[in-house]
């Protein structure tokens, strides 16, 4: 298909309208051009789209109103122009079909109109007042011609109906009514409106990334994560990109991460690849076949962008957030953890009481009968190993370096009577007597991951292959899982089980309840975990 001079493909095949700015109109008597993503792959649907833009902006382009306005002005709102128009005429062109000039002119036209009635409160300009009757009523506005609700009602259908042509409703909501084109007053809102477009992405990432930093909101590995995630989002965009993301851009996003393989950017084998070659790689290619991102992790990417945008709009950084409504549906099974079935838990159990490296060994029996976090127990002192009325427990704390999920992490948690009986209590006097501090003091330190990337590899790609039960759903944190949906099934109270996991409580009672539980009960309850 040949393409206009006013249609343009970018290197990720998006289609992109130009339109010449004459040189009359800039104040240095320069060509120059209009670039307005439009937001497709798809060729005629681009030629559609840009045959109607071209149209409209032939008609502002040539306008005295125009003609007498600087460079500035006419492309701030030329910008602003386009990109209302844009939206109206996709969204028409997939419901009925391409728009024909005439048809372009039309909504123009009734623009003007709607206006003038307005104004004049000459509604005969639009359309009988049974034309107007019938359309409240097909939207469930059953009132009477001449009552004062009707007049209010015809108002408020004119008022929608000319946000349905030039998509300013905002504007019209302090405004009765004005020349789009040619009202000087309107010039500083689209300005303000266009100087958020004009604000840099990154600057703005920055400034949320520290504030969040700032106020302790993130943990230093969340936010790690999190800068990963915005980086991407920057090279997939640009580092000039602006802050102002339309909503085709979010939804470009979104694939663009359903088409990117795990661990894109911080696998070794890929890092020398860019962002764009690895897209671009058919989806047959190992680096793509059986291995792309889980939807899991795009729904993380979309809702840490969305997170974002909220802010950024609250701060007046844009104004508005694209990424609110898109989603990608998870299918409940997907979704869904595992837990291991009491003969793999058995076959697991056995397997640990033979293993002769003590940190892989006492990091797993203690999930099996605790159901601590990873972290928790890698980072887990032989201090905090303690005796409360002769019940010993595990005191999980934030207390020096250590670091927990929430608050509602801090617990104690009694020791299981089966542990003690394999002999825990003796692992920890023979590791303080060596000068040793944690509990776990075999394994190896790492800034990015802590303590605990060492157990949860083992566990995962080493003792489950071994045993022969390894699945994609079952991994070290289904131990944790096994520990809250047996204690469910032995209908141990809600509140309890969430006091012994760290899980916040979201009932006002249960919090209540949860703070006088005494250790003998957490003990009685963490007892149930056994015989499997």
């Amino acid at each position: 298909m040949h393409n206009p001079h006013y249609l343009a493909v970018s290197r990720h095949n998006i289609f992109y309208f130009r339109f010449p700015i004459p040189p009359a109109l800039h104040p240095l008597g320069k060509a120059s051009e209009i670039r307005l993503s439009l937001g497709t792959r798809e060729p005629k649907e681009a030629l559609h789209i840009a045959r109607g833009l071209a149209y409209l902006g032939s008609v502002l382009i040539n306008s005295e109103s125009v003609l007498s306005m600087d460079f500035e002005d006419i492309y701030e709102l030329m910008g602003e122009h386009f990109r209302a128009e844009r939206e109206k005429v996709k969204a028409r062109i997939k419901k009925l079909g391409p728009l024909q000039p005439h048809e372009v002119q039309t909504y123009i036209n009734q623009e003007i109109l709607i206006t003038k009635a307005i104004g004049e409160k000459d509604y005969s300009l639009i359309g009988s007042d049974e034309q107007i009757e019938g359309f409240m009523a097909s939207y469930s506005m059953p009132v009477e011609n001449g009552s004062k609700d009707f007049e209010v009602a015809r108002t408020e259908f004119l008022k929608a109906s000319r946000d349905y042509q030039q998509n300013i409703l905002k504007l019209n909501k302090r405004y009765d009514g004005y020349d789009f084109s040619t009202d000087p007053r309107f010039l500083p809102a689209q300005k303000a409106a266009s100087k958020s477009r004009r604000t840099k992405l990154k600057a703005v990432i920055d400034e949320y990334v520290a504030e969040k930093i700032r106020l302790r909101e993130w943990r230093e590995k969340s936010a790690r994560g999190f800068q990963a995630q915005f980086d991407l989002l920057l090279e997939y965009l640009g580092e000039d990109a602006s802050v102002h993301i339309s909503a085709d851009t979010a939804n470009d996003i979104k694939i663009m991460l359903m088409q990117l393989p795990k661990q894109a950017r911080s696998k070794p084998s890929l890092r020398h690849m860019t962002l764009q070659e690895i897209l671009a790689l058919p989806p047959e290619h190992p680096i793509k076949h059986d291995n792309l991102m889980e939807p899991a992790n795009i729904r993380k990417y979309l809702s840490t962008f969305s997170s974002f945008f909220d802010w950024a709009v609250n701060h007046h950084k844009t104004d508005e957030n694209n990424f609110k409504n898109i989603n990608i549906q998870i299918d409940k099974a997907e979704r869904k953890r595992y837990a291991f079935s009491p003969e793999q838990l058995k076959i697991i159990y056995d397997a640990l009481l033979d293993m002769d490296k003590l940190h892989y060994k006492w990091g797993s029996l203690i999930a099996i009968f605790s159901g601590a976090r990873l972290g928790e127990l890698a980072q887990m002192l032989l201090s905090d190993i303690k005796q409360e009325d002769s019940i010993w427990y595990f005191d999980i704390n934030e207390e020096g370096t250590k670091k927990l999920k929430n608050k509602a992490s801090i617990r104690k948690v009694p020791i299981h009577s089966q542990l003690i009986e394999l002999g825990l209590l003796e692992y920890i006097a023979e590791a303080k007597k060596q000068g040793h501090d944690r509990v776990l003091y075999g394994l190896p330190y790492t800034k990015q991951n802590g303590y605990g990337r060492n157990l949860s590899r083992w566990f995962n790609e080493s003792l489950l292959v071994g045993l022969e039960i390894k699945h994609s759903k079952l991994t070290y944190h289904s131990l944790r899982h096994w520990v809250i949906t047996t204690l469910q099934q032995l209908d141990v109270e809600d509140s309890l089980i969430k006091r012994l996991v760290g899980h916040t409580q979201t009932d006002v009672e249960n919090l209540v309840y949860a703070k006088g539980q005494t250790m003998p009960q957490r003990q009685r309850a963490i007892e149930k975990l056994w015989p499997f």
